[in-house]
């Protein structure tokens, strides 16, 4: 996909209703509730002998996710309803929950990964693995819908002119965070380290979906290996540098800036995820 059209996307999800991520992606909320089974099912397709034990690992993970996914939207609840009144250290505090749930979200998957290998073939779980993405993009999203940007679009729209997304981003997060004077340079220089990471990251979600939707029919075992192991690397990179640059910015940082920060983290990894899974093939 190419970086211009990416970032338009994004820009485009990041001040619209999750109405349009659904429409993005091709599968709404309520069908992902009513039909998920029936997705996996006909996505990964187990067979008779690997049913009983594949679904039984299968739901203990899709309990597990969504009680991380639970608590990540009381703490976005918890920012939304105190309007900026929350203490400082009390926002920091959330920061540091959130992204210890973002660490315990990629343990879940690796260790339930793990669980499927024994039970699936690797195209089957690699067909797993893509078809969680696709449904748990469009979940997030609606998650970081709930994240206000302080009408970012009215006071930033000049700055969204750029075609490369690095700078798009870079443009978001300054909006968001709005650091004083004496905090711009610091933050500035580990913000774009973070973004360089979570740039190169982006594009190998990218490449890797691309490849997956062009041999899904016909994928080798290797193949289906070597994804698998791509995905489970660039999760764990994802979330390790966005720990790097929170941690490098606590003592630099107000609480409450942090906290603008993550949510804006948040929000758009997630528009970025439903715009690069949309492409995903899914057997309903």
């Amino acid at each position: 996909m190419k970086k211009t059209l990416l970032a338009t996307l994004i820009i485009t999800l990041l001040i619209a209703p999750v109405c349009t991520a659904e429409k993005s992606i091709g599968l709404t909320l309520a069908q992902i509730e009513a039909d998920r089974k029936a997705i996996i099912e006909n996505t990964v397709a187990p067979t008779e002998q690997q049913a009983e034990e594949f679904w039984q690992a299968y739901w203990q993970y899709r309990g597990g996710a969504k009680m991380l996914t639970d608590r990540v939207v009381e703490v976005l609840e918890e920012f939304s309803a105190a309007e900026g009144a929350l203490s400082g250290s009390r926002s920091a505090a959330l920061v540091l929950e959130v992204m210890d749930i973002e660490k315990r979200r990629v343990a879940l998957k690796q260790t339930s990964l793990a669980k499927f290998q024994k039970i699936l073939e690797p195209r089957q779980v690699v067909r797993w693995y893509q078809a969680e993405r696709k449904m748990d993009s469009l979940i997030r999203a609606e998650m970081a819908g709930t994240i206000p940007f302080n009408d970012l679009a009215s006071r930033s729209g000049e700055g969204l002119t750029k075609a490369d997304i690095r700078s798009d981003r870079e443009a978001l997060a300054l909006a968001i965070v709005q650091p004083l004077e004496n905090q711009s340079n610091t933050f500035l220089y580990v913000y774009r380290i973070y973004n360089k990471k979570a740039d190169k990251i982006d594009e190998r979600i990218s490449n890797l979906i691309d490849e997956y939707v062009k041999s899904e029919a016909t994928l080798t075992e290797k193949q289906a290996k070597q994804m698998t192991k791509e995905a489970t690397e660039i999760d764990a990179a994802r979330v390790k540098a966005l720990e790097t640059m929170i941690y490098s910015l606590r003592s630099d940082l107000t609480g409450k800036q942090m906290a603008r920060l993550m949510q804006g983290e948040l929000k758009m990894n997630a528009v970025t995820d439903v715009v690069l899974a949309a492409v995903i093939p899914i057997h309903k």
